[in-house]
């Protein structure tokens, strides 16, 4: 039996003993006196005296009973848990609380809407009886759903204060999710062997579309529960219209890798002034999109732009960069590209861009964090046969010359290669690949002759590639059967169709110029406004027909005649045993490839193969002498190797990659820069996340993230591995209101519509259901336990006339009043 207020019991039941030495101290002894009728007194307490024992025994049985009873009717015990105060059994009441994003939003009144769950949930609480066995179980509902209290509890106190500390995620609502735990923890509600009373599952939501996706189907529960009642559904209004709300949806930088910018002022000397110090500048596209009542009207939203090196002492932040968006009436996406200038580091690591807007009721999703790769180089290997002449004229120059010059038309100095500027080409022996290391420290390898290259070879560029690297692949030019790629399909896991044989293009077709398809996202997108002029004088002799299905990779460039000439794609797992003779190869893309797990659905997709379908040869293109083929080939290699190497990223609520190794995130916070952010990872206090001795477990984070913010992903020694973002879900920033016949018919998927209970709030919705007076259905109940209460007045009646009988007060005046005298407790 438990008991409602312990203490004031103990302190009760201490008062039993009360009694029970005032009993003792009476009976202590005196010293007799002899007079001359003491002999008649002896003689009658001698004849009476196990009958006044057992009125003494009677009366302090009474007294210690009576302080009993105040002492429990005090502390009140659940009585009604098994049901012997009579009235209704007990209630269990699970709390399925919303503190998804919409929860954060304002109202007119500067409050947030969790505050007022918060109130409405402890309301809830308080109308509960512990006394009679009532008990509660909390789930908040920010994606992934956390069962804080479960199984339900009788200390109703303990989840009230549960529930007041209870904040608001960046993710999206998981009420599904929330019934399916509430099942998998608990079974059927009520469905106990032995239980007994009524089970309530009640949501306190706004039931806004980003907290309430009523296309999701919620799991049933069994319509009838044997031997108990069924289980009932109890809700909030929704929210009578929506709330206006505009998020940044995505923030990619038009390059993703960034060439490093030393900052020491050595480079600014005579001597170096013309040397390329890499990147001082970037482009940012920032997507938009708003929601609710105000997609109707016009409107203007101020973006604002950012770079950091990251929040360790010393961090560096870029100048702050603007633009407007403008808003016609019923646009409800929007794009702008805005220019930044970036801060200048010395060394390679991570740079984070972070976009803003405006506030608005919603402030979560009012910022965008964007981690991107910075390099002092970028390593390009170029498979090329030992002993081989490089060639002096245009007649005599072979693939790997013109690729070499596209890579580096200007040919840097020792001191420029020494400061990593730019691209470096190495020249790799395809017979290398089977030895250790070949491809260590490289971030692409561009395959000029694929026919100089066997399965074992293919097999080590295939892990290469899936570990985070750019492999680039053209036409043997010399070859007239092309038999390699079905060794390279198998070994990048990929699902297309390659001709055996180059078709010559009709002299007719050599005036069709190239053009850039909408599939190509933004690998291209710095060449997009020059494209067009540059694909134009290009002409195609011999082409290598390409056939993939539209799930296995994309088609970069193709001719007017819808010809694919460049196709990328992400690599698949391999079909064929790849080589790995010896796992000592130490380059971060070979290091990853050893451990990481290979591209799948579950898995973040690393690694970009593209395919030409003309070889860097004039037999077959006057490509490599046209202005498009320094471009094309730096922005592949640029752009490739930003998307090869991945972003860890992900949205709110879910479980994120991070690189292999890494042991433990810590929070980085990367709103200093702007004032008045409103967003609350700014105000973020510095966490951890230990992902214990074994790491994450395939790259993967044995838990959600639930707030956005920047964590720094470091290894057993403190290294740090990388940048991590979490942004807000952007399907939580939908703010979009339900309407009541949407949210009964969702909440009837637990148990039946007619098991659903809609409250009316304030100004609700017309035909909602007035509010209950209370959840239980009657009066909350006093204090201390009236039925003890009771018991103990009828125990201090019945002491009252035992002390009044047992005295023996009354004066006999019979005759044989003399000869019989009143017995008296004890001669003195």
């Amino acid at each position: 039996m438990t008991f409602l207020n312990p203490i004031l019991l103990y302190a009760g039941l201490a008062c039993i003993a009360v009694p029970i030495i005032v009993h003792l101290l009476t009976r202590r002894r005196r010293k007799p006196i002899e007079w001359a009728a003491m002999r008649f007194l002896i003689e009658a307490y001698k004849k009476h005296k196990r009958r006044l024992t057992l009125e003494q025994l009677l009366l302090l049985a009474a007294r210690c009973l009576l302080v009993a009873l105040i002492a429990l009717a005090i502390g009140k015990p659940v009585l009604g848990a098994a049901g012997l105060l009579g009235g209704r059994g007990p209630r269990t009441l699970y709390l399925l609380l919303d503190n998804s994003l919409p929860a954060s939003a304002l109202g007119s009144d500067g409050s947030a809407a969790l505050s007022r769950h918060k109130e409405r949930a402890a309301k809830l609480l308080a109308q509960l009886d512990q006394s009679r066995g009532d008990r509660a179980a909390l789930i908040t509902l920010g994606a992934p759903a956390d069962a804080l209290v479960m199984p339900p509890s009788n200390d109703l106190a303990a989840v009230a204060r549960l529930v007041e500390s209870v904040e608001a995620t960046d993710s999206r609502g998981d009420l599904p999710g929330a019934i399916a735990r509430l099942k998998s923890e608990t079974g059927e509600p009520g469905n106990k062997p032995g239980g007994a009373g009524r089970s309530t599952i009640v949501v306190v939501s706004d039931f806004l579309a980003g907290s309430a996706d009523t296309d999701r189907a919620l799991p049933a529960f069994a319509a009838e529960v044997s031997k108990n009642e069924p289980v009932s559904v109890l809700a909030t209004s929704p929210l009578g219209a929506g709330l206006d709300n505009i998020a940044i949806v995505k923030a990619e930088p038009l390059r993703s890798v960034l060439l490093a910018r030393p900052t020491d002022a050595s480079v600014t000397d005579a001597a170096t002034a013309d040397a390329p110090t890499g990147d001082a500048t970037n482009q940012v596209r920032v997507s938009l999109a708003r929601y609710g009542p105000g997609v109707g009207q016009p409107g203007v939203t101020q973006v604002s732009v950012y770079a950091t090196t990251g929040a360790t002492t010393g961090a560096t932040n870029g100048p702050i960069a603007r633009a407007p968006v403008r808003w016609t009436p019923g646009q409800a996406e929007a794009s702008v590209v805005v220019p930044i200038e970036l801060p200048s580091v010395n060394d390679a690591g991570s740079m984070v861009i972070v976009a803003q807007i405006d506030r608005d009721a919603v402030a979560g999703d009012n910022m965008y964090r964007r981690p991107t790769e910075t390099r002092r180089a970028i390593q390009v290997g170029v498979l090329t046969p030992p002993g081989q002449v490089a060639g002096t004229t245009v007649q005599t120059f072979r693939p790997v010359d013109w690729l070499r010059i596209a890579l580096q038309p200007e040919r840097l100095d020792a001191r420029q290669s020494a400061r990593g500027a730019g691209l470096r080409v190495l020249d790799v022996d395809p017979r290398a690949l089977r030895q250790p290391g070949a491809l260590a420290g490289l971030d692409g390898v561009i395959v000029p002759s694929p026919d100089l290259l066997d399965a074992a070879a293919w097999g080590r560029l295939g892990d290469f590639c899936r570990g985070g690297g750019l492999v680039i692949v053209f036409p043997a030019a010399e070859a007239t059967v092309h038999l390699w790629p079905d060794a390279m399909m198998g070994a990048f896991g990929l699902e297309w169709t390659i001709a055996r044989e180059a078709t010559p293009v009709a002299s007719a077709e050599l005036a069709e110029p190239l053009t850039e398809t909408t599939e190509s996202g933004d690998l291209l997108a710095v060449l997009a406004g020059e494209l067009p002029e540059l694909t134009k004088p290009v002409r195609v002799t011999k082409l290598l027909a390409i056939n993939l299905p539209s799930s296995s990779g994309e088609t970069l460039l193709r001719a007017k005649d819808r010809s694919p000439l460049v196709v990328i794609a992400v690599p698949g797992r391999a079909r064929s045993s790849a080589t790995a003779e010896d796992k000592s190869d130490t380059s971060p893309a070979n290091r990853a490839a050893q451990v990481a797990p290979v591209a799948d659905e579950s898995h973040p997709q690393r690694g970009l193969v593209v395919v030409f379908g003309v070889a860097s040869d004039l037999r077959w293109t006057d490509m490599p002498t046209k202005p498009l083929m320094v471009p094309l080939m730096q922005e592949l290699v640029r752009q490739g190797v930003g998307r090869s190497v991945g972003v860890w990223s992900g949205p709110a609520g879910t479980m994120p990659f991070v690189p292999e190794g890494t042991r433990e995130l810590r929070s980085v916070a990367q709103a200093a820069s702007l004032p008045n952010p409103g967003t609350r990872g700014s105000e973020r206090r510095d966490e951890v996340i230990s992902l214990g001795a074994g790491g994450a477990a395939g790259g993967i984070v044995a838990g959600a993230i639930r707030n956005a913010g920047v964590w720094r992903a470091q290894d057993v020694r403190g290294v740090s591995l990388g940048l991590l973002a979490v942004n807000a879900d952007p399907f939580a920033s939908h703010t979009e209101a339900r309407s009541l016949a949407q949210v009964t018919r969702w909440l009837g998927g637990i148990a039946g519509e007619e098991r659903v209970t809609i409250e009316a709030a304030p100004n609700s919705v017309e035909g909602a259901p007035a509010e209950p007076r209370t959840l239980l259905g009657d009066d909350p109940r006093p204090p201390v336990s009236a039925p003890l209460l009771l018991a103990a007045l009828a125990v201090a009646l019945a002491e009252l006339v035992l002390a009044r009988v047992f005295s023996h007060a009354g004066v006999t005046r019979s005759a044989d009043a003399v000869q019989a005298p009143l017995p008296v407790e004890r001669a003195a």
